[in-house]
């Protein structure tokens, strides 16, 4: 299963499970607007990324990010401590930031494959 699937699983999981009765509600309380969540949902849109700003939203509610990417951990954080929180919204925010340097790393890389394919293409029509 694709992990845009498994995410995508788990994001319905949340919501499903949320207080929320509608999606709109779910929405209005992370933060984000039905529509970027139904873009993310689509499933004609594989390569749509999930916001950032809908894992902010996640995150504030208590829910955990690393169960939401990876499956790891539980679905909901739960504390002891203000400081137990803190270290756990650092660490989710150290995921996301290697998430977006990967994110980078693979569109540099398809700029790259482009501009040789375009190149090639224009040498091969010479």
């Amino acid at each position: 299963m694709p992990i845009k699937s498994k995410v995508n699983e788990r994001l319905c999981q949340i919501i499903d499970e949320s207080p929320y009765r509608t999606k709109t509600e779910f929405c209005e309380a992370v933060g984000v607007s039905p529509q970027v969540l139904g873009n993310y949902q689509n499933p004609n849109n594989p390569e749509r990324e999930l916001p950032k700003s809908l894992l902010n939203g996640l995150a504030k509610l208590g829910y955990n990010i690393t169960w939401l990417l990876y499956g790891a951990g539980a679905q909901k954080a739960v504390f002891k401590d203000q400081q137990e929180e803190i270290t756990s919204l650092k660490e989710q925010v150290q995921i996301l930031e290697r998430l977006v340097v990967l994110r980078e790393g693979q569109n540099e890389a398809n700029r790259k494959r482009y501009s040789e394919g375009a190149q090639e293409k224009k040498g091969g029509s010479l």
